[in-house]
């Protein structure tokens, strides 16, 4: 992996993107955390960041078909 040093920082590029996967967001309450549990409200968390996007995505089809499955039904 290519690393390089951000001058305003001085962390590295690396470090920067691998501390993004461990900011989470409460479901109920909005708040961001580290934690799998949110502190105030008590329920789960989940990771704010959307997927990657490729173009050769090979299961997009099936994810839309779904997601307009569920908008239907809710």
């Amino acid at each position: 992996m290519l690393r390089y040093t951000d001058n305003s920082r001085g962390q590295s590029k690396s470090d920067v993107v691998d501390m993004r996967t461990y900011l989470r967001k409460c479901v109920k309450c909005n708040a961001y955390t580290l934690k799998d549990i949110c502190p105030s409200c008590k329920q789960k968390t989940e990771v704010p960041i959307p997927a990657r996007f490729s173009p050769q995505d090979r299961y997009g089809k099936y994810r839309r078909e779904l997601k307009l499955r569920i908008e239907k039904e809710g």
